[in-house]
Parts: structure tokens; C-alpha cells; sequence
């Protein structure tokens, strides 16, 4: 994605990893000259009847323009990434244990 010279080719490191409460990601582009490590963490919160899953990140408060167009990219990929997300856990709570690989 030339706007914000991003390649799209991405390496990440898991910081924190909390078992039905948290996950918390670094990530990179691995092809950038010059890679800035993104922190981005997902908390989970049982409420009646389900789960409320936030999303966190923090380094997307910048003044930077080139901080703000990849926020930009961000914003409109994260509302189809958690879409997809929750037709997989909806699909995980019907599917039996050992039913095999599921297609979103």
C-alpha cells in the first residue's frame, strides 16, 4: 500500500498472552528500510450472554503523517477482520471437537 509505505508483508511477536482475558501483538513490516513496531492487544470481557472484544492501539496517537495514513488503513481493516472473526468463533461454538477445518 503505497499511501502509507506499507508492503502488507508483516512479522509480528507475541507480548502478552492470557489465556480467555488477553493478547497483546508487536508487529512490523518486514520489508520496510526503516520498520516501526505497531502494538496492538485485544482484551476480553465475559458479559451476559457473551464476550465484548476490544482493541487497543496505543501507537496510533501520533502527530506523524505517515502513523495517521497506516491508523487510516487500519481503521477500515479492523471492523472486516473482526467480522470474520466472530463467524469463526460462532462457527467454533457449534462445530463438534475434531470436526475438521472450517471455511469463512
Amino acid at each position: 500500500m503505497p499511501i502509507a509505505n506499507y508492503s502488507g508483508d508483516i512479522a509480528c511477536e507475541v507480548l502478552v498472552a492470557m489465556r480467555n482475558e488477553m493478547l497483546a501483538i508487536s508487529w512490523w513490516d518486514t520489508k520496510s528500510p526503516d520498520p516501526v513496531a505497531w502494538r496492538t492487544a485485544w482484551t476480553l470481557c465475559e458479559v451476559p450472554g457473551g464476550t465484548v472484544v476490544s482493541v487497543s492501539r496505543p501507537a496510533f496517537s501520533s502527530d506523524d503523517p505517515a502513523v495517521r495514513r497506516m491508523a487510516g488503513l487500519s481503521d477500515r481493516f479492523w471492523p472486516t477482520a473482526m467480522a470474520k472473526l466472530g463467524r469463526l468463533i460462532d462457527c467454533a461454538a457449534t462445530t463438534p471437537a475434531g470436526g475438521g477445518a472450517v471455511e469463512l
